[in-house]
């Protein structure tokens, strides 16, 4: 069974430096927190451009995903 996730936001930046439980957490999840922060990143410029632009946003056929 799945546990519930907890997402909280930081109110200030001091707190992702002196919360050691954060700071482990934040290592812990390095590579997930980056990919996350480009995937939004990416779907945010998905989403505000023109749809006839759209095609030149996807990957060219055949590349695999990294």
């Amino acid at each position: 069974m799945n546990s519930p996730k907890t997402i909280i936001r930081v109110c200030h930046e001091a707190l992702l430096t002196h919360w050691k439980r954060a700071q482990e957490q934040i290592e812990q999840n390095k590579e997930r927190l980056i990919a996350r922060s480009r995937l939004e990143s990416m779907a945010a410029r998905w989403q505000q451009t023109e749809e006839q632009d759209k095609a030149g946003l996807l990957l060219p056929t055949g590349l695999q995903l990294e």
